[in-house]
């Protein structure tokens, strides 16, 4: 299973010919981020235990296997101290570690049009509170537009580790 979508490709000649490319979203402190399909293993109920969690990352047992579980609530919302979590979205690095994301709202499936994702500048990547997401979708709405930042794993997990 591929960690993550190769986010080389989303710019690359081959996948602008493409019409769109399939993701989750979901919300976390009121960022709307994405993860591509091919990056996830499941989506499951967050656990009573965990829906009020504090800790940026903990572990969470599911049949045989131990996941660690990231809870950016905090990396969002410096001033939420409990996580309003509701779901994990349960995805999987080339290791074969499991990793699950603790999300506030039941994940939605959708194809983005490969002509709404865009590059996010490295300049913006350093340092900023959405340092984890690689690329932006940005889709018209009747009110104005709706960004939908798409997160590698691992800088979500780098982010949580430096903190």
């Amino acid at each position: 299973m591929q960690s993550t979508i190769p986010f080389q490709s989303l710019n690359s000649s081959h996948n602008r010919s493409q019409e769109s490319v399939r993701v989750i979203t979901f919300t976390i402190a009121n960022q709307t981020l994405a993860l591509p399909m091919n990056a996830i293993v499941k989506v499951v109920s967050c656990p009573p235990q965990m829906i009020s969690s504090t800790e940026s990352i903990e572990l969470f047992h599911f049949g045989q296997r131990v996941i660690t579980v990231l809870n950016l609530h905090k990396h969002f919302a410096q001033s939420l101290e409990v996580a309003s979590g509701k779901f994990l979205v349960i995805t999987q690095l080339k290791q074969k570690e499991l990793y699950a994301f603790l999300v506030d709202t039941p994940p939605d499936l959708i194809d983005l049009p490969s002509s709404t994702i865009r590059q996010l500048p490295e300049s913006y990547r350093q340092g900023h509170v959405l340092s984890i997401a690689s690329c932006v979708a940005v889709l018209p709405q009747t009110e104005g537009t709706t960004p939908i930042f798409i997160i590698e794993i691992e800088r979500a997990i780098q982010a949580l580790r430096i903190k």
